[in-house]
C-alpha cells in the first residue's frame, strides 16, 4: 500500500519499498534496491513563482547543452532538463504552484538509467501542493516529514 508523505508545501504518494531520509535542504527518496536518488526542496515567495522565476533558477543548475522543456508534474507547472555527468544522469525539475517553487533532482548510474522510470512517472503524478489535500487524516509525524494514510 502506497502513503501518502508530505511537508510543509507538498505531498506526494510514495511507493511500497521506497524509503525516505528527511534532511536539512530536502527530503531524499530511494527504491529497493537503492539505484537512484529523487531529491524534492521548495520555497515559498511573498508572490506568485512565475516562468522567468524557475528559467533564472535552472540556468544556474544547467549547462548550455541542456535544453529546458515544459512540463506539468501533479499540481504544478515548470520545466525539466536532463543530463549526463560522469556516467551519472541528471534529471531535474523547476516547478510552481502559486507562491511556492518545488525543485527536484533525480540521479541514477548511466547503466541503471531507465529502471525506475515507471515508479517516478507514478510518483510525481501524485504530487500536490499541500493545502490541496486537506481531507487526508495527519497520523504520524516525523521532523517536516509526516505520513498519511
Amino acid at each position: 500500500m502506497d502513503i501518502t508523505i508530505g511537508c510543509r508545501y507538498w505531498t506526494l504518494k510514495l511507493p511500497q519499498d521506497w524509503v525516505l531520509c528527511n534532511e536539512e535542504d530536502c527530503v531524499t527518496f530511494s527504491g529497493t534496491p537503492d539505484l537512484g536518488a529523487l531529491q524534492m526542496s521548495a520555497r515559498e515567495k511573498e508572490t506568485a513563482v512565475d516562468n522567468d522565476d524557475l528559467r533564472e533558477f535552472a540556468t544556474q543548475r544547467v549547462d548550455s547543452s541542456s535544453r529546458l522543456h515544459p512540463v506539468v508534474v501533479g499540481s504544478l507547472v515548470g520545466y525539466y532538463a536532463q543530463s549526463l555527468q560522469d556516467e551519472t544522469l541528471w534529471r531535474e525539475w523547476w516547478l510552481r504552484s502559486g507562491r511556492v517553487m518545488v525543485y527536484i533532482t533525480y540521479n541514477v548510474e548511466e547503466s541503471s538509467a531507465g529502471n525506475e522510470d515507471d515508479i517516478l512517472e507514478d510518483m510525481l503524478s501524485t504530487l500536490r501542493l499541500r493545502e490541496e489535500n486537506v481531507e487526508t487524516k495527519r497520523v504520524e509525524s516525523d521532523h517536516s516529514i509526516f505520513a498519511y494514510f
